[in-house]
């Protein structure tokens, strides 16, 4: 469960979004585009401290906890995050995907002005 959490900032971070929404679980409400939108600005993702929250893993599900940085170009500044986030992942027949997530921002920070 944790690699599919660290696969899925990996493929962000690549600007890999196919990848990414690859790892996540089919969802007939989300289509690729409308996903994908969401990441338009984004131009860097980190991840770490990737951990199962070990009260919820069991065979095919799992919580995992992970702290998120990204930095987002909003109109000519870049701005960083720093995020709190704890995914849902199920085992499917393709391995683990993701299904859900929650996130709580810590910080926030601007970086400075993008040529």
């Amino acid at each position: 469960a944790e690699d599919a959490v660290i696969s899925y900032y990996l493929a962000l971070n690549d600007r890999d979004l196919p990848g990414a929404f690859a790892l996540l679980v089919p969802d007939e409400q989300l289509s690729y585009a409308s996903w994908a939108v969401g990441y338009a600005t984004t131009i860097q993702v980190r991840v770490g401290s990737v951990q199962p929250i070990s009260a919820s893993v069991t065979e095919t599900s799992a919580r995992v906890s992970a702290m998120v940085t990204s930095w987002d170009n909003e109109g000519g500044t870049i701005v960083g995050r720093l995020w709190n986030v704890e995914w849902a992942t199920v085992r499917t027949s393709e391995g683990w995907r993701l299904s859900s997530s929650t996130a709580e921002r810590l910080e926030e920070w601007p970086v400075m002005l993008w040529p």
